[in-house]
């Protein structure tokens, strides 16, 4: 039996363009707004998955929320590998004048105050998320690990 998966980034990404469209217009139909208010949204999401991470290792130390936070990190680290692009950018991009995006505005001011540039930007937050990726992968697998051992019996030693 032979499996063939076939894989078009270029029309994943248009019915993803399409999707979103369509989901802008229900805020406003002035592209300009619109992209700064994504902008907003961006900067929430990622302040608000860090805030998760702290809280899933510090307050709150659930499985669940360690899953949750692990599969949405890996989402967009994957989009971020695998389109070489953040979609969000893009759309923020294309709504709005200018050379950079609201939110690389913002990352480029805070970046300015360690002398680093947008592309280290860039170049850092692969290298983060990919580790951030494989560290919390590896923690869902030692967390698997120990409910084999409790719970079924598995002695491995």
């Amino acid at each position: 039996m032979k499996l063939i998966i076939e894989f078009h980034a270029g029309s994943i990404f248009n019915k993803v363009v399409s999707m979103i469209q369509e989901f802008q217009s229900w805020f406003s139909t002035q592209g300009e707004i619109l992209g700064y208010i994504l902008a907003v949204f961006h900067f929430v999401i990622s302040a608000g998955l860090l805030t998760l991470v702290i809280i899933s290792h510090t307050i709150y130390p659930s499985v669940w929320l360690k899953l949750f936070v692990f599969s949405c990190l890996f989402l967009i680290w994957l989009q971020h590998v695998v389109l070489d692009i953040c979609i969000v950018t893009v759309w923020e991009k294309n709504l709005t004048t200018g050379t950079l995006t609201p939110f690389h505005r913002i990352v480029k001011d805070i970046f300015a105050m360690f002398n680093l540039t947008l592309s280290d930007y860039d170049t850092y937050l692969l290298i983060v998320e990919g580790v951030a990726v494989g560290c919390f992968g590896l923690e869902l697998v030692s967390h698997l690990a120990v409910y084999l051992m409790t719970n079924r019996a598995l002695n491995i030693a």
